[in-house]
């Protein structure tokens, strides 16, 4: 009742700093907010309570995470902060506050337009399915045809605030409540008519608007921000009113780094996106969508030779296309130096490339199905059929093992192995075990890997990942052991996060 009267009449502020700190832990979330507006020295009293009741430290962060409902209702507070100017990273998860999704993306947007940079932001988006966030959205999104609406206007302040990497997760919603949302039609290919089903953005999700560029770049404003990584997670993306935005946003940006893992959109959907993205400076790039077909993915790569890290999807295999396209006449990704994929994935891929066009290839990383239970010599012959299937006449110098339980287990095929498949695997010197995080490596893997370590015969470095690596002190030192008997050439182990290098007489 004090804060509506002059400060001179109570002397408040002539209290001492611990008297002062006693009286705002007695007063609510609100009022401690409008304490924390009154001067300077209230601030930086009532603002730390205000922010340790939601979970939030009281320090000047470099990064900041937002996941619990918590720390985002918290956004009020750190939006008044005058500690925190600029962040190297954000992470704001919407997942579980359907019910405040408006409310959220508003102060989010507050909070990131008085910082004056931030570096990376990763935007989740959550996967709001009951009726809770469908209000929240459509204020949200409240001029949808004209495409102004908070997430909008968020994600261009993100990209001013000197933003050079942003992803965008997850964002699928009900296609009943998208329906009703009308689809900005000036910019189509072919007008849809309202009444029909073609307007609603269910159709859009199944085939976006195709948008036409000019492709004289000379009159096109290139590099007008900070962009250069951009994970595409989000279906939303793709759909109006952020279909334009995101279109706009990868042809207008010097983005090296682009990864597309999407789902709920059709092949030809994403065929008529890749068809209308050029990146002349994309040098890596991640095609972890299920639907993306070889040949829209094969024109796409063909247009930016310019990559040189490819990463494909770890378990479908793009050789069930109905046609593979021809080897490209021209050079085909002719600065590759690193791919990853299923054994299938990367086999087709090289297959579109002349041996001749290979010899930057060094790195390769393979996602290999395994099966939970214990392994015998038969199935390492068949791991390495599955290694060799893609290293045929390649010879890299490291190679990146990622175990994973089997996608689809009809599905399997055997794989075969020519005669020079010893010479690729004698190229190795940096060897590499990962698994999906579901496959129990130490229990199935670890107690014979010494032994198959032998078809290594040039290996200087091997790594297990944390999900890999024994913990066991007496597994470890046995291990450890093991490894050096059979493998003399190596010089460093590196077992989780502890390095270890050995002594060479």
């Amino acid at each position: 009742m004090f804060l509506g009267q002059p400060a001179e009449e109570f002397q408040l502020l002539s209290l001492s700093t611990e008297l002062l700190l006693l009286i705002c832990e007695l007063l609510d979330l609100t009022t401690l907010l409008v304490l924390a507006k009154a001067s300077k020295r209230f601030h930086y009293l009532a603002l730390p309570v205000y922010l340790a009741r939601h979970g939030l430290p009281d320090s000047e962060p470099r990064s900041l995470a937002l996941r619990s409902r918590a720390e985002i209702l918290a956004l009020p507070g750190l939006t008044l902060s005058l500690s925190i100017t600029s962040l190297d990273h954000l992470l704001f998860d919407l997942d579980g506050v359907e019910d405040r999704f408006a409310w959220a993306v508003h102060h989010l947007l507050l909070f990131v337009h008085k910082l004056t940079e931030v570096r990376a932001v990763t935007l989740r988006l959550g996967n709001f399915m009951d009726y809770r966030w469908v209000d929240g959205f459509g204020t949200v999104n409240a001029n949808p045809h004209r495409g102004d609406s908070d997430l909008t206007r968020l994600l261009t302040t993100i990209l001013n605030r000197k933003c050079t990497s942003l992803t965008v997760i997850h964002g699928h919603f009900l296609a009943s409540v998208l329906a009703s949302i009308p689809a900005k039609a000036a910019t189509a290919t072919k007008r849809p008519d309202p009444g029909s089903s073609a307007s609603s953005l269910t159709n859009l999700l199944k085939c976006p608007l195709h948008i036409t560029h000019r492709r004289d770049t000379t009159k096109r404003v290139l590099y007008r921000n900070h962009l250069h990584t951009f994970g595409v997670h989000a279906s939303i993306l793709f759909m109006q009113p952020f279909y334009d935005w995101t279109i706009e946003t990868l042809n207008t940006s010097n983005i090296t780094s682009l990864s597309l893992r999407l789902s709920g959109m059709t092949s030809r959907a994403l065929g008529v996106t890749l068809s209308n993205l050029t990146i002349p400076s994309l040098v890596t790039f991640a095609a972890e969508t299920v639907a993306i077909s070889f040949t829209d993915l094969h024109q796409f790569l063909l247009r930016h030779p310019s990559i040189s890290h490819l990463h494909l999807h770890p378990h479908l295999n793009y050789h069930r296309s109905t046609k593979l396209p021809r080897r490209a006449k021209k050079k085909f990704l002719p600065q590759l130096t690193s791919v990853s994929g299923s054994a299938r994935n990367i086999k087709v891929l090289l297959g579109q490339v002349p041996p001749s066009g290979l010899a930057q290839l060094q790195s390769i990383t393979l996602s290999l199905p395994a099966h939970q239970r214990v392994f015998q010599s038969n199935d390492f012959e068949d791991l390495n059929k599955g290694i060799g299937e893609v290293l045929r006449s390649i010879t890299p110098r490291e190679l990146v093992v990622r175990f994973s339980l089997p996608f689809d287990k009809s599905r399997e095929e055997r794989l075969e192995v020519g005669e020079n498949v010893a010479s690729s695997f004698r190229s190795v010197e940096a060897l590499t075990f990962c698994t999906d995080g579901h496959f129990a490596f130490v229990r199935w893997i670890l107690p014979i890997l010494p032994m198959w370590l032998t078809t290594f015969t040039s290996l200087r470095h091997l790594t297990l990942a944390d999900d890999c690596a024994p913990s066991e002190p007496l597994t470890h030192t046995d291990f450890l052991r093991s490894v050096t008997e059979r493998c003399p050439k190596l010089e460093i182990i590196t077992l989780g996060a502890k390095e270890h290098r050995l002594l060479k007489s």
